[in-house]
């Protein structure tokens, strides 16, 4: 068993998750850029599609090396109708016991 987020801002609660838990736990898809960044030849960039690019800042992607953070390119798709539209839907039923 593991838990798992599907949202790159849950990268916050990492630590604490991990730390509550004794299973493996993978929070935010952020936590591989330093692997992609090591595989992905230089000058290579990486691109981060997030939903609101004005909250994804230095602290979420915790990426020291100044030449590795120029690689990594944000953009958002704040402003858009399809996700604030998508953001309206009722969550689905979800069976925990399985």
């Amino acid at each position: 068993m593991a838990i798992s987020s599907n949202c790159g801002f849950s990268i916050r609660y990492q630590r604490a998750v991990a730390a509550s838990v004794n299973v493996p736990v993978v929070m935010s898809s952020l936590l591989l850029l330093p692997a992609l960044l090591r595989q992905l030849p230089s000058p290579g960039k990486i691109a981060v599609l997030t939903y609101d690019s004005r909250h994804c800042g230095e602290e979420l992607l915790q990426i020291d090396d100044p030449g590795d953070r120029a690689r990594v390119v944000i953009g958002g798709i704040e402003g858009g109708k399809f996700w604030h539209d998508e953001l309206k839907r009722p969550v689905p039923p979800i069976d925990v016991s399985r």
